[in-house]
């Protein structure tokens, strides 16, 4: 009986060691399902990791392009620079040509200013005869109405 009670202990340990294993294996199932999740997360972010490396390259690429495209509107600025500055030396010349000019137009501007002030007065006296002629179109409408209805009436009276 003793092998019997043995063997039943040693099928009892195996059950157990069973249950135990089938447990492991479960726990395993589930940390390697979980594992594939995270790789398969990880994939997913070395592809947008690519995608990102490969448009952050594209970028660099234009940089340099457009720092090139810079630098030649640098040479063509400086060029333009120093064609200023030869500008800005003969307008020099001119400005005090100029300044000349600005004195006899001063005396002219002086003289300009006693016709205005002629005009001035001149436009005074038009505006008071524009106002008499006012008033004078003014009567001449009062009468044309007058004789409007002077007529009306005597029209009234010849039709009757």
């Amino acid at each position: 009986m003793n092998l019997v009670s043995e063997l039943s202990s040693s099928v009892s340990e195996l059950t157990n060691l069973v249950s135990e294993l089938s447990s492991s294996v479960s726990e395993l199932m589930n940390l390697v399902s979980e594992l594939s999740s995270s790789v398969s997360e990880l994939m997913n972010l070395v592809s947008e990791l690519s995608s990102s490396v490969s448009e952050l390259m594209n970028l660099v690429s234009e940089l340099s392009s457009s720092v090139s495209e810079l630098m030649n509107l640098v040479s063509e600025l400086s060029s333009s620079v120093s064609e200023l500055t030869n500008l800005v030396s003969e307008l020099s010349s001119s400005v005090s040509e100029l300044m000349n000019l600005v004195s006899e137009l001063s005396s002219s501007v002086s003289e300009l200013t006693n016709l205005v002030s002629e005009l001035s007065s001149g436009v005074s006296e038009l505006m008071n005869l524009v106002s008499e002629l006012s008033s004078s179109v003014s009567e001449l409408m009062n009468l044309v109405s007058e004789l409007s209805s002077s007529v009306s009436e005597l029209m009234n009276l010849v039709s009757e």
